[in-house]
This record gives C-alpha cells, sequence and structure tokens, in this order.
C-alpha cells in the first residue's frame, strides 16, 4: 500500500491561501520590474531620436530612409522643438516614477507613483497613435524608431491596468516595489548605450565617402560647367552638394546652405544630383533641373520643392511651371529630355564612384581646388571665418585702402 498523505490544518490553509497569493506577488513584482525596464528602453528610443535631431546625426536605419524622412518633416516639430524632445521627456518622467517605486518605502509615495505613471503610459499611447497615423497617412513613411517607442508605450500601459485590475479585485491597492539593484543596472546600461551608440551616429559628414576618389577626382568632374550655381562664380570657395529632390533631410538643410552663401561672399554652392531611388519622380525632377539651363531659375526651383515637397511628377512639373512658365518645362521623351537624363545619369555616377553614404551629403573644395573635404553645414561657418581672419592677418594693417609698408610709420 502506498504511503497516506497526512493532511493538517495548517498545510490545507497554506494550499488554500498561501499559494495563490505568492503567485500574485510574485506577478506583481514581475509586472513592477517590466514597467522599469519598459521605461528604460524608452529612454534609450527617445533618447536616440533626440541625439539624433541634436546633432544632425543619421539613425541606423540608414539616410534617405522612412526614418530620416519622418526626423525631417514639419509634423515631427511642435513650435519648432522636435517631438522626440518631448518623447524623451516623457519616458525619462516614467523612468523617475517607476525608479521612484523602487526606493521609496513609503505606500503613498509608491502609490500615487503609480497612478501618475499609469495617466502618462495612457497619453503616451494616444500620442503614439497619433503620430504613427500621421507618419503613414500624411508623411506616407513607416519610422521603425518610432513603431518600437509606439510598442515599448503600449506594453507600459498593459503593465500598469493588468496591475490595477489585479487590485480592483483585491479591493485594496497593494503597491509592490521592485529590487533596488534593477534601477541601478537599467541606469547603467541605459546611459552607456546612449552615450556609445549616441556618439557613434554619423553626421552627414561624417559617414564615410571614399577619401582616395575624393582626392583624386579631376575638378571638371566634381564641379562640372553644367552644374547650377548659387553665388559668385569666382567665388573662391566651392561647396558641392549632392541632394535628392525627394529627401526630406535636403529639404531641411539646403536652405541653410543658401543663407551660408549669403553670408558669406566667397563660398558658391553647386548642386549634384543623387538618387535615393532611380526612376522615382525626384529623378525626374533632377531631369527637370538640368533641362532649364539657368542657374538662377534652377536653385528656385530646388528652394521651392524644400518648401513645398512635391511628390509626383506632375507635381514637380507643377512647380517648375511656375518659375519658369511653359516653355521651357521638359517633355519626356524628348531630344531635350534625354540630354538631361543623360546629366543626371552623369551626377549620379560621380556619387557611386565617391561611395556617398545618403543625401546630402556637403564636400567643400578649397581654393585651388586641390583640397575637398567633406563637412557638415555646423562645422562650415567656423571654417570660413577662420579663413576670412587668416587672409586680413595676411594683408596686414591697411592704410588709406591700401596695404602699409615697412617704412610707414603708424599714422
Amino acid at each position: 500500500m502506498g504511503a497516506v498523505e497526512t493532511v493538517t490544518p495548517h498545510s490545507a490553509w497554506l494550499t488554500v491561501h498561501s499559494r495563490p497569493r505568492m503567485l500574485q506577488r510574485f506577478g506583481e513584482l514581475s509586472r513592477a520590474r517590466l514597467a522599469v525596464v519598459l521605461a528604460f528602453i524608452g529612454v534609450y528610443i527617445s533618447g536616440m531620436l533626440s541625439i539624433s535631431h541634436a546633432r544632425g546625426a543619421v539613425l541606423p536605419c540608414g539616410a534617405g530612409t522612412g526614418c530620416d524622412e519622418l526626423a525631417f518633416h514639419p509634423s515631427s516639430y511642435f513650435h519648432g522643438i522636435p517631438v522626440a524632445y518631448f518623447g524623451l521627456a516623457a519616458y525619462a518622467l516614467i523612468a523617475t516614477l517607476t525608479s521612484v517605486r523602487c526606493w521609496s518605502t513609503n505606500t503613498t509615495i509608491r502609490h500615487w507613483s503609480f497612478v501618475m505613471t499609469y495617466f502618462a503610459a495612457a497619453l503616451g499611447v494616444a500620442v503614439s497613435l497619433r503620430l504613427t497615423a500621421v507618419a503613414v497617412v500624411l508623411v506616407g513613411v513607416v519610422c521603425a524608431w518610432c513603431i518600437a517607442s509606439g510598442v515599448v508605450m503600449c506594453l507600459l500601459l498593459w503593465t500598469h491596468a493588468s496591475e490595477a485590475a489585479g487590485s480592483a479585485r483585491r479591493g485594496a491597492v497593494r503597491e509592490s516595489a521592485p529590487s533596488k539593484p534593477l534601477v541601478t543596472v537599467c541606469v547603467v546600461i541605459v546611459a552607456g548605450a546612449l552615450a556609445t551608440h549616441g556618439l557613434m551616429l554619423g553626421t552627414r559628414a561624417t559617414l564615410q565617402l571614399d577619401e582616395r576618389e575624393l582626392a583624386t577626382i579631376p575638378l571638371g568632374e566634381l564641379v562640372p560647367a553644367h552644374a547650377p550655381v548659387l553665388g559668385r562664380g569666382e567665388a573662391p570657395w566651392t561647396l558641392v552638394v549632392f541632394s535628392d529632390l525627394g529627401c526630406a533631410a535636403c529639404h531641411f538643410y539646403l536652405p541653410q546652405a543658401v543663407q551660408l552663401v549669403k553670408r558669406f561672399p566667397q563660398l558658391k554652392i553647386v548642386y549634384r544630383h543623387y538618387p535615393l531611388a532611380s526612376g522615382g519622380p525626384s529623378d525626374y525632377a533632377a531631369q527637370l533641373v538640368a533641362g532649364i539651363g539657368d542657374s538662377s531659375a534652377a536653385w528656385r526651383f530646388i528652394l521651392e520643392c524644400s518648401t513645398r515637397r512635391p511628390k509626383t511628377a506632375d507635381e514637380y512639373k507643377a512647380v517648375l511651371f511656375g518659375i519658369v512658365g511653359g516653355r521651357r518645362v521638359l517633355t519626356r521623351g524628348g531630344a531635350d529630355a534625354e540630354r538631361a537624363a543623360v546629366t543626371v545619369r552623369k551626377d549620379a555616377a560621380v556619387g557611386q564612384r565617391l561611395r556617398l553614404p545618403g543625401t546630402p551629403t556637403f564636400i567643400l573644395v578649397h581654393p585651388g581646388g586641390v583640397r575637398r573635404e567633406a563637412v557638415s553645414l555646423d562645422a562650415l561657418p567656423g571654417i570660413l571665418s577662420r579663413a576670412q581672419r587668416a587672409k586680413a592677418s595676411a594683408l596686414g594693417p591697411i592704410k588709406h585702402g591700401k596695404r602699409r609698408t615697412k617704412n610707414e610709420g603708424p599714422s
């Protein structure tokens, strides 16, 4: 005969009451810990997006992708401030509140931290859904980073909703605090990841192109006679911009480049086309630019595209029609259109030869044309200002509009 298990009243009470409570307690702790981890994951995602905006950097998904296009779209800004900054502030608040529940021993503080986090997560889900709808419907792109942020916010809302539902079933709120070391680990990991990954994000100047090709390519190929020029033709400094008229980052940066030409008369800009998608509407727009034959009108068209952001070939054509009239708008299939297509292909071939990482790419050609370097627009004013000061110092003091000679004393 098998052994008979003796069940005492005490062991029966443990079976009926303690185990479910232990499981409930484990579930509460697991959800609380999950909320902490999710909050810090959100800090990392929004932090990377914020660093991308602050440094003008390219996210790992690459230049010219949906992430890149959405980052520079007007819908990604609220009163001139990137939406990513608000996301970082929201996740930082949620991470702080969930951490308070870990560190505080005050039941009231932990309770209200939970309530505030619950509300913040619900608001965050609503904002994420709206931004995702705007990206898909209005902009027509899908951003993997934005989707990831929305998923994290939804999971945060779920953890708090399930914990609140469990408290409602019990008829009282039981606050559970995860272990304190978890917060420390999350802070260290996220801070380290942002410091390393964020600083490693390449700007459009630091993304590697083929520097050997850049140094050896003939100046006539880098700065061809047919390319639209903005600025004085005799300006000693040349900024070559490889751009795509359908690129959101180009729409953002090209007007800034034009302002630099107005600020520094010794600088001129040369436009080159580098297609993100061959044969698309922006490729046709580049052929329209090549077929204009007038640098001033070409740059007006380029800047108008940056403002209006056309999407289809007909929209590009309408923009150009408003600038030059119908007589100079290319029709597909004609001889002029074929010559323009050849010009665009030559531009693209130069970009491929240089192994450009994306658009826009700015290449500064120093006076004389020998020295060339990829630059960012943020660094360009400093370079030109230093060159101005060096030139003024080399000329020496000026007296009555001419250089003072060594024999002349001070006036």
